[in-house]
């Protein structure tokens, strides 16, 4: 199925700006910390006699006129790399997505899909790709996003969203509308069928507001798998999603 190519360039949230380049995947380095040397067995301790105030402050009692100097605060390693965390909770095996600047979100999705930013390079949108590895088998997550119009409201936004996904659909149903909590924002969503000649399948799509950008994010799955793809897929997925920064005009 290959209908969807011809639409998909006018698919975008209204508003999108290209960002001139395909969002990367960016790999994050864990912090590494050192540890002091301990001291070497049977050696004796050096001894010395300490004022009165000095032995004080070993005892750990108060000492008159002395003001204790607190310790300072454990901060973050020099040139510690910046690694953005899923906003939810990531199954064991999955992998974890996390975009660039022109690309600001992270997301986890199951080991056997794959992150595709290929197909429209000078675009802001990636494709997250089914078992199958080719999104013509009609099951993808895409995402998009954007800077934000001044009127934006996402029930409109989702609207628009979705009948910009369906044009090559002979017949159309809405399933469900609902609103839910993602990244700090509220996105609302909405799950459909799409009818086509040759196949059934079911559509979810979700937009969202967050920090002065607009977020799309569809799910497409063969319509006989959509009970298992909400469970163990998409749920997921949308759960773990984190939108870090705002998008790079």
């Amino acid at each position: 199925m290959a209908r969807w190519r011809a639409t998909l360039p006018g698919l975008l949230l209204a508003g999108l700006v290209a960002c001139g380049g395909a969002p990367a995947a960016t790999v994050s380095q864990p912090l590494t910390g050192a540890t002091a040397p301990a001291g070497s067995p049977g050696t004796p301790a050096a001894t010395a006699t300490l004022p009165a105030a000095a032995t004080a402050r070993a005892a750990g009692t108060a000492v008159p006129g002395v003001t204790p100097t607190p310790a300072p605060a454990p901060t973050r390693a020099a040139g510690a790399a910046f690694a953005p965390q899923p906003g939810g909770p990531v199954p064991g095996d999955w992998k974890v997505y996390r975009g660039p600047a022109t690309f600001p979100i992270v997301i986890a999705h199951p080991p056997d899909w794959t992150v595709d930013a290929s197909l429209f390079p000078a675009q802001s949108v990636i494709f997250i790709v089914g078992p199958a590895g080719n999104v013509d088998e009609e099951e993808y997550v895409e995402i998009v996003a954007g800077p934000q119009d001044a009127d934006a409201n996402i029930d409109v936004l989702r609207d628009d969203f979705y009948h910009r996904k369906t044009p090559f659909c002979d017949k159309t149903g809405i399933e469900y509308t609902e609103r839910r909590q993602l990244t700090g924002a509220t996105f609302a969503i909405l799950g459909a069928t799409c009818d086509q000649s040759d196949v059934l399948a079911f559509l979810q799509v979700a937009s969202g507001l967050k920090g002065g950008d607009e977020w799309g994010i569809a799910m497409r799955t063969p319509y006989e798998r959509k009970e298992q793809r909400l469970r163990e897929v998409f749920d997921p997925m949308l759960a773990s999603v984190n939108v870090y920064a705002l998008f790079e005009r």
